[in-house]
């Protein structure tokens, strides 16, 4: 995925991760981001 994405676009992806186990497949997407 590209990593210039609006913040809203990235938290929503966030809820996903802390929701769906993480995929080995996007490592990249792995770390969730913590802005607040």
């Amino acid at each position: 995925m590209d990593v210039t994405l609006p913040w809203e676009t990235l938290n929503a992806v966030n809820l996903m991760l802390l929701e769906e186990p993480p995929d080995s497949k996007s490592p990249s997407l792995k770390p969730p981001i913590r802005c607040s």
